[in-house]
Formats: structure tokens, sequence, C-alpha cells
């Protein structure tokens, strides 16, 4: 649970960072920021094409950028402060949530210092034989 890491990933993918935020929310405090605009990765049907080898859809550092797609969206900005008397390896969290999808598809996350750690983004893709994405 919470900050657990996921095995085989080095212990950088925690288990609550699994879609960019997966788990149990009750050891953060959340404040609703706001809303504002911003460029998100979105309609990625390039990147999803069964068809494209690995070799093409990865670069050694990054994922082929001729294969994203980035759009204008209006996403609701949510930060998370862990409580008093828990820990976790990002003790703070901003969460930017899609509004069309309700997504979160960009994630910052913040270690004991303040400084930003990581950056998490989620290609979202619409399914829409199942009605979501």
């Amino acid at each position: 649970a919470y900050d657990a890491p996921v095995i085989g990933f080095e212990n950088q993918y925690p288990i609550d960072a699994t879609n960019l935020y997966f788990g149990n929310p009750d050891r953060f405090d959340w404040k609703l920021l706001g809303k504002k605009e911003m460029y998100i990765s979105y309609n990625n049907f390039k990147f999803n094409d069964g068809s494209i080898k690995p070799e093409d859809a990865f670069r050694e550092n990054s994922i082929n950028p001729a294969l994203e797609r980035y759009e204008l969206h209006r996403v609701w900005v949510v930060e998370g402060t862990v409580k008093q008397g828990f820990r976790h390896s990002a003790p703070k969290k901003v969460m930017y949530f899609d509004e069309d999808s309700w997504n979160v598809a960009v994630g910052d996350d913040y270690d004991a210092q303040g400084k930003i750690w990581k950056l998490k983004e989620n290609k979202i893709l619409p399914v829409w034989e199942l009605g979501g994405t």
C-alpha cells in the first residue's frame, strides 16, 4: 500500500503511483487549488497502435515524440500534503484532473525538502466501445 515499491522497478515506482495515483487517500490532506488550462497528453492513437514496434516507439531516454499528441484542456488542480504523523516518499503531490474525462492527466511529486522529484504523465485515450477513457 501507499509508497511501498512495486517489485522490479528499482524502488522508483511506488504502489500508489499506478495511473498517477491509485490507493487509499487517507494519509493526505487534500486541497482543491482551482482550475486552469494546460497541454496534456490526449488522443494518443498513434502511440497505442498495435503495429508500432517497440524500437520505433521508444528512444533511449524518452518516448518517440512523433507518436505523442498534446491538446489544450481544462484541468482541476488538487494538492495533497501528507498528514501529521505519517510519512510518504512524496510528502506533497499535485495532480491535474482532465475536466472532460476526470482522469489524472499529470502529476507532480515533491520530496521532503519541497523540491519537485517526479513528473508523471498519463496517456489518455478514448475507448469508444466502453464509453470512457
